[in-house]
């Protein structure tokens, strides 16, 4: 490589760099991945891979990856990214021409450090009526955890109470069969699919920054299961089985 060409961030940039690499990397270096992203496979499905992201959950797993005393036991917990917006779509495209590779930089008053993060396996495709999302939350007994980072406006609140009423809400509720609107109706039909099909259920897990985040993530995956139709046996199901 000249002084004039600029590294493409992938896998095999990687591989080159790491065989060139020394153990003397201090507190300013580029810090790259001890392990194989190849022998991970997906335990995390994420959906809404933005830039909050990469400095949070894909952080804590790669940290975890590159613990060679917990790696070998751990490699199922590699993520796998999904979306439902444009722009999601558009993210996707740009972490597929890097294999997945995320760089996080971390600045303070006297140093500064970039992190390769191999922790994303895969990304989903993003488009239409989300077939391959729906699939993955409702057939995937690899699936152990479904994190969230959709904003505030995605859990449909209103002054903190979720808003029932919402047009893409009410879709879900009254149409269960057809193609879901929104990420929750989602959750619900993979779980009723699950249990229908005596499947494992998922953690849902909110990484977003909103008060009781995890309190607020439940109010919405239940008040959509309590509107629809025959809904008492699968809340009764949820509550059981779902954290």
């Amino acid at each position: 490589m000249t002084m004039t060409e600029t590294p493409v961030l992938n896998r095999k940039w990687l591989s080159t760099l790491s065989k060139t690499s020394d153990d003397h990397q201090d507190e300013s270096s580029l810090v790259i991945p001890s392990y194989d992203p190849s022998q991970l496979s997906a335990g995390i499905l994420h959906v809404g891979v933005g830039n909050f992201h990469p400095s949070h959950l894909a952080a804590y797993m790669n940290d975890l990856f590159q613990d060679p005393t917990l790696r070998e036991q751990n490699q199922h917990w590699g993520i796998c990214g999904a979306g439902l917006l444009s722009f999601d779509a558009d993210k996707r495209q740009l972490l597929e021409s890097q294999d997945w590779l995320q760089t996080l930089v971390e600045r303070d008053g006297t140093s500064s450090k970039a992190t390769i993060l191999a922790s994303m396996v895969d990304f989903l495709p993003v488009g239409g009526t989300h077939q391959a999302l729906q699939d993955k939350l409702s057939h995937d007994t690899g699936i152990k955890i479904v994190s969230l980072t959709v904003t505030e406006g995605g859990y449909f609140l209103d002054n903190g109470a979720f808003q029932v009423q919402h047009p893409q809400i009410q879709h879900d509720i009254a149409h269960p069969d057809q193609p879901a609107q929104t990420i929750f109706g989602m959750l619900v039909k993979a779980l009723r699919y699950r249990r229908d099909h005596d499947l494992p259920a998922f953690t849902v897990l909110s990484c977003d920054n909103i008060p009781h985040n995890g309190h607020v993530a439940k109010s919405v995956v239940m008040g959509v299961a309590r509107a629809q139709a025959d809904s008492e046996s699968l809340v009764e199901w949820i509550e059981g089985h779902v954290s």
